[in-house]
């Protein structure tokens, strides 16, 4: 594994690679720049992490999947270290991706060389389920957005968006039992998707 962090702020031994199913483990309270996952590798956060992003830092995986595995007593936390931080961008395969028990914070749109991108929390060409999760505070145009998707979200609340709260691009969902709060666009935006809502309060 190749160090790809752009000045960073944590040693690679954090990290557990697992060359056979071709994992990297993130299990701890570290202060990121960024992640960029390797080409076919899948990015697992597991239950207990506290992860703070610097203002530019961001996560992006390219042809694998984003696994962020809390529990109900042992969260995931993804938050800023001053201001707000850039995000994450997940480019799938059809590779099945989730996120468990994790609470976003201060996220503005995904940027960097290559890509800008209106969402603070991307998923292309995926399979996505997100329980029980909050998304708190996002001045992008979109909290999150599935683009060529298909995704279930269950139990989740979105507070504090600048824009769109979730945004379904050409994608297939299930949203069920969550809530939008203070949003300042729309709660849930779809272009040419078949979503289907249940049991949501905007």
């Amino acid at each position: 594994y190749k160090n790809t962090l752009k000045k960073p702020l944590i040693s690679l031994n954090l990290y557990k690679k697992e060359t056979k199913i071709n994992v990297i483990k993130i299990a701890k309270s570290i202060t990121l720049s960024r992640i960029i996952v390797p080409n076919n590798f899948n990015l697992i956060i597991l239950d207990g992490a506290n992860l703070k992003f610097d203002e530019n830092a961001y996560i992006l995986i390219n042809n694998g999947a984003l696994k962020i595995l809390g529990k109900k007593n042992n969260k995931v936390f993804l938050s800023e270290l001053n201001n707000q931080w850039k995000g994450i961008h997940v480019i799938s395969n059809n590779h099945n991706s989730e996120i468990n028990y994790a609470n976003f914070s201060n996220l503005d749109y995904f940027q960097n060389g290559k890509f800008n991108l209106t969402g603070a929390i991307n998923f292309y060409n995926s399979n996505v389920k997100i329980n029980y999760s909050k998304f708190d505070v996002s001045n992008s145009e979109d909290s999150l957005n599935f683009i060529k998707s298909n995704f279930f979200v269950n139990e989740c609340i979105f507070s504090k968006s600048r824009s769109d709260a979730i945004d379904s691009d050409y994608s297939n969902g299930l949203i069920q039992n969550s809530k939008f709060l203070d949003t300042g666009g729309d709660a849930i935006d779809t272009s040419g998707s078949i979503v289907d809502i249940e049991g949501v309060e905007i």
